[in-house]
C-alpha cells in the first residue's frame, strides 16, 4: 500500500471513529428544546443551560421507548427582562410504526426552584441524574 493510500484509510477509519462521539441524545433535547421555547414569551431569548435525557421510572405500555428530557432555561419576561434560570421536564415518546419521538407533555417550573415542581415533577427522574442540582 503507497504511503498516499495508507493516509486516505487513516483519514476514513477515524473519521468513522469520530463521527459516533456525538451526543446521542442531541435530536431528542432539540426537539424538547423546541417545545419549551414554543412556551416562553420570547422565544428568541431562550438561554437553555444544562439538558439531559432520563429513562422515567414508570414505563409506558403505549410509548414503549418513553425519555424525558429534563433541562434548564432562562428568557425574558413581557417587560424585556431574564426571569432567571428555570427547569422544564419535555416528555417523548414515539408511536408504533413511526420513525421518530414526538412530544408528548411539557411541564415547566412557574418560579426558580419551585418545591411542588421538585416533588411533583423534577424529583421522580431528574433528581437521579448525577448532574441535576
Amino acid at each position: 500500500m503507497t504511503v498516499g493510500l495508507t493516509k486516505i484509510v487513516v483519514f476514513c477509519a477515524l473519521s468513522i471513529a469520530v463521527s459516533g462521539c456525538g451526543n446521542p441524545h442531541a435530536d431528542q433535547i432539540s426537539k424538547a428544546k423546541s417545545a419549551v421555547g414554543m412556551r416562553l414569551k420570547d422565544p428568541e431569548s431562550a438561554r437553555f443551560g444544562e439538558a439531559f435525557v432520563v429513562v422515567p421510572t414508570e414505563k409506558s405500555d403505549t410509548y414503549p421507548d418513553l425519555k424525558i428530557v429534563c433541562g434548564r432555561v432562562n428568557a425574558k419576561n413581557s417587560y424585556g427582562g431574564y426571569t432567571g434560570e428555570i427547569r422544564f421536564i419535555v416528555w417523548l415518546g414515539k408511536p408504533e410504526g413511526a420513525s421518530s419521538s414526538e412530544v408528548l407533555e411539557v411541564e415547566m417550573e412557574k418560579r426558580s426552584e419551585d418545591n411542588v415542581f421538585t416533588q411533583v415533577w423534577w424529583g421522580p427522574d431528574c433528581s437521579k441524574h448525577k448532574q441535576s442540582r
